[in-house]
């Protein structure tokens, strides 16, 4: 996968690039050119689209990237926040300015992901950390789909032992797949992945559009937002992944 980000102030000149490498054991996302202000939301949804591909782990190259903005670099601290939420994505920032890597230490990027200087450090990183437990199932778009998905969670709540958040997570799944199922009409990917400190659900169909409030789905939205700690919504290659994550009552920060 190559993508640009353009910059519509300099006569369509790109900003900022990036391509997906799929031959190693783990993806490398590596991207060149300008992150700035305008290319940071860019950076977003590459990471977001690659991670929503489902690999099980990734890494982000950053080292032919300028940084000319360094408050864009909050872009990657977003990232790192919503890696607990994707499905079973573990990451890592592979950066070797020194200057670069000291920036994303003082914005906390290191509290959530790896933060490393080479490809062969992250992947030992990625490695030793393993995958966390994870269910995942597949369902045709019917309304029958309900009871299996609420059944899912149910089994995967009472197998790693998280009774005290699983009616919110049978709320929260029963709100994400009636709208994918009502609004997409495609095969709907549910995958559950627990890491300890939290519980992750994501949703996946084949529609691009994403939710939103004020829409049709406006009221399953609030109960999702009330019962999630975060949640949020991310385009694929052939979709989107709807994605909400409850933090565990004892779980540090």
């Amino acid at each position: 996968m190559i993508g640009v980000a353009m910059d519509s102030h300099e006569a369509a000149r790109p900003k900022l690039r990036w391509e997906l490498d799929n031959r190693r054991r783990i993806p490398v996302l590596r991207f060149t050119g300008v992150l700035d202000g305008r290319s940071a939301g860019a950076l977003i949804d590459a990471v977001a689209k690659s991670a929503g591909d489902d690999p099980g782990a990734l890494i982000i190259d950053l080292d032919q990237l300028r940084v000319a903005d360094p408050v864009a670099l909050t872009a990657l601290l977003t990232v790192s926040h919503r890696a607990a939420a994707w499905p079973g994505c573990r990451l890592a920032v592979c950066v070797s300015d020194p200057r670069t890597a000291a920036m994303l230490r003082g914005i906390g990027i290191s509290r959530y992901v790896a933060l490393v200087a080479d490809h062969s450090t992250a992947m030992a990183r990625l490695s030793e950390r393993g995958t966390p437990p994870t269910l995942r199932e597949s369902y045709p778009p019917t309304l029958d789909s309900l009871q299996a998905v609420r059944a899912l969670v149910h089994h995967a709540c009472e197998g790693w032992r998280l009774a005290e958040i699983a009616d919110r997570a049978q709320s929260i799944v029963t709100e994400l797949v009636t709208n994918a199922i009502q609004h997409a009409g495609t095969r709907v990917d549910v995958r559950l992945t627990y890491s300890g400190r939290a519980l992750a659900i994501a949703v996946r169909d084949g529609s691009p559009v994403l939710p939103r409030n004020g829409g049709d789905e406006q009221f399953g939205l609030r109960l999702v937002d009330g019962f999630a700690t975060r949640w949020g919504a991310d385009r694929t290659a052939d979709g989107k992944i709807v994605w909400a994550s409850i933090r565990l009552p004892h779980a540090r920060s």
